[in-house]
């Protein structure tokens, strides 16, 4: 618990952006999509050791209840495997005036919020496989992924959305996103 206390000190001051997820992959493909645009940021997660890096953004990845509402993050990506009843206790612990990214599946329970924050709904995108890559339909056309990981897959829109809260754009995200190799079922 020292550990938490220590992040939400140094994070106070900073944006914290929150990946609520049981899937490392996403946060890998971001943290990806961030380096390879240049973007600066500190990353921490339930499964990492602590460094602490003089950074506007602070990232956090985690699947704990616990530690996701008491980051009390300014932008909030969860996936598609959020439980519905996870999704409003994020809500209400979102900064004022933040932004929470989620799939559609879960606009009922968003609703329910009483919190003042922007609500980012997102789709799965359409994709088609075969044994190794997915082609992701988009409206650049179709985007070649080195993944087969279906839950990327499935929440890669989400992701975008939050990699363009921290400024990169749709065809910078999709450049990163065709370099990322991570191969997994």
């Amino acid at each position: 618990m020292d550990n938490l206390h220590q992040l939400i000190d140094y994070s106070a001051q900073k944006t914290r952006v929150l990946i609520y997820s049981t899937f490392p992959t996403v946060t890998q493909l971001f943290a990806s999509v961030l380096n390879f645009n240049g973007k600066e940021f500190a990353l921490f997660s339930d499964a990492q050791s602590f460094h602490f890096l003089e950074r506007d953004f602070v990232v956090f990845e985690t699947s704990n209840l616990d530690h996701a509402v008491t980051y009390h993050p300014n932008i909030v990506l969860v996936t598609d495997e959020t439980p519905a009843l996870d999704i409003l206790m994020i809500a209400e612990n979102i900064v004022p005036g933040g932004i929470l990214i989620y799939p559609e599946s879960l606009t009922e329970k968003v609703e329910e919020s009483d919190n003042f924050f922007r609500k980012i709904s997102f789709a799965e995108t359409p994709f088609e496989t075969d044994s190794e890559n997915v082609f992701l339909s988009t409206d650049m056309g179709v985007i070649p992924l080195r993944s087969n990981d279906q839950h990327l897959v499935r929440n890669i829109t989400g992701i975008r959305l939050l990699a363009q809260q921290l400024s990169v754009m749709q065809d910078e995200f999709y450049d990163a996103a065709m370099s990322f190799g991570e191969t997994s079922g």
